[in-house]
C-alpha cells in the first residue's frame, strides 16, 4: 500500500474543461488532516475548493469515489498494508460477502478477524488418505448412487 496514489483537481476546474490536477502519495501523509491541508494548499485561488478524486490506484473502491474520500482512509490504509498483496483481494472480498463496509468499519479489527479465521484453513494435505480409509469411502461414495431417480420424480406422492 506504500504505492497508493490519489490524483485530484477541483469541481470548477473540470466545470471550466481546465486540464490537470494533483498526484498524492499517500504515504507521505499520516492523517486525513494533513492530506486535506496539502489538497487546499495546491488550490488556493479558490475559496471553498470542492474537491474531485479523478483517478486512484493502490484504493480500494470502497475507499473513495469522485466526490468522496473515506474520513478514516489512512487508518484503513494502514490495516490493509498488514496483509500480505496475496490475501489483500480475497480479504476485500471477504468483507463484501460478509456485509463489512471498510469505509465505515474498523479495517484493523475486521484485518484481524480474517487473518484469525484464515489462518485456520490450512493447505490440503498433499498425501493421500491411508489404503485403509479406501473401502470405507468407497462403500460411502457407493451408497449415493442406490437411490431410484424416480424416487425424486415431481410425481411423488
Amino acid at each position: 500500500m506504500n504505492t497508493s496514489t490519489l490524483c485530484i483537481t477541483t469541481q470548477r476546474r473540470l466545470d471550466r474543461h481546465e486540464p490537470g490536477g494533483y498526484c498524492f502519495r499517500l504515504s507521505e501523509y499520516s492523517d486525513m488532516a494533513e492530506l486535506y491541508a496539502a489538497f487546499g494548499r495546491c488550490f488556493r485561488d479558490e475559496q471553498a475548493p470542492k474537491f474531485r478524486f479523478v483517478e486512484w490506484s493502490d484504493i480500494p473502491d470502497e475507499l473513495v469515489r469522485e466526490d468522496w474520500l473515506s474520513p478514516n482512509l489512512c487508518e484503513a490504509l494502514e490495516a490493509l498494508a498488514e496483509i500480505d498483496d496475496d490475501d489483500r483481494d480475497r480479504f476485500i472480498c471477504w468483507c463484501r460477502q460478509n456485509g463489512y463496509d471498510i469505509a465505515t468499519d474498523d479495517v484493523a479489527e475486521l484485518a484481524a478477524r480474517y487473518l484469525s479465521i484464515s489462518a485456520d484453513y490450512s493447505e490440503p494435505e498433499a498425501n493421500p488418505p491411508d489404503e485403509e480409509d479406501s473401502p470405507y469411502i468407497m462403500e460411502l461414495m457407493s451408497g449415493i448412487y442406490n437411490y431410484k431417480p424416480d424416487t425424486f420424480d415431481d410425481d411423488y406422492n
